[in-house]
């Protein structure tokens, strides 16, 4: 059985201007404006951390007004896969890609998703978008029937996240962006059932039935969390 791949794996992020970049090939080089990242976290637990951020400044145009982009390289194991990509919550607008696939698409950061990946090369990268979420709640929305007075904006209603840092009265500043649910980062092959409930967790070949589909990602509400939208 193989370890886990990511542990110790540095992570990184970078924000940039909605639409900037559409895919990974297309992000800043390395060194350029990146941060050092953990994940799971937030991008602002990042800014934080690089001093560039703190509590009780307004923040809003650079967490939701931003695309948000997450990345690790990592070596790949030393067994044949399949792989299990499993991954946690996640922040909220979401895209994943590995070695440039584009392999999940993700609206909901109360979901887990799980994705077979046949195998992996010497040398791998994860790159996660976290899209900007301030446009698209500024696009027009079906009028709600009843408006609340506490959110920073009425069309969160149709959209899977939390409030946390978009309630002014009491909950103003970072807005979770990023990869913020699951336990520690981990690529790790097992030959059992796994749970769905880390970040980048690429477990190895299942047996039996209920395993991850490999046309597209299979999904589940993390744990009391409600699994329709609300209204």
């Amino acid at each position: 059985m193989a370890g886990d791949l990511l542990a110790g794996i540095a992570w990184e992020c970078i924000d940039l201007s909605p639409g900037e970049a559409a895919a990974p090939d297309k992000l800043p080089r390395p060194g350029s404006d990146w941060l050092g990242a953990t994940v799971p976290g937030t991008a602002a637990g990042a800014l934080r951390a690089a001093g560039r951020w703190s509590w009780g400044v307004d923040d809003e145009s650079v967490l939701d007004g931003r695309d948000w982009w997450f990345r690790c390289r990592f070596p790949g194991g030393s067994e044949p896969g399949p792989w299990s990509l499993e991954l946690g919550g996640l922040a909220t607008l979401a895209d994943v890609w590995l070695n440039g696939r584009h392999l999940l698409p993700s609206e909901n950061m109360f979901l887990a998703h799980r994705i077979v990946v046949d195998e992996l090369a010497r040398e791998n990268e994860l790159t996660i978008r976290c899209a900007a979420l301030g446009p698209v709640l500024a696009a027009p929305h079906p009028r709600p029937r009843w408006k609340s007075r506490l959110v920073r904006a009425q069309s969160l209603r149709w959209y899977r996240t939390t409030l946390l840092g978009r309630v002014p009265a009491w909950s103003r500043w970072a807005a979770p962006v990023g990869a913020v649910a699951g336990g520690p980062s981990a690529f790790a092959r097992v030959c059992g059932p796994a749970r769905t409930e880390a970040h980048g967790a690429l477990r190895g070949p299942r047996g039996g039935r209920g395993g991850p589909r490999r046309a597209g990602a299979e999904r589940r509400d993390a744990p009391g969390r409600p699994g329709a939208r609300g209204r």
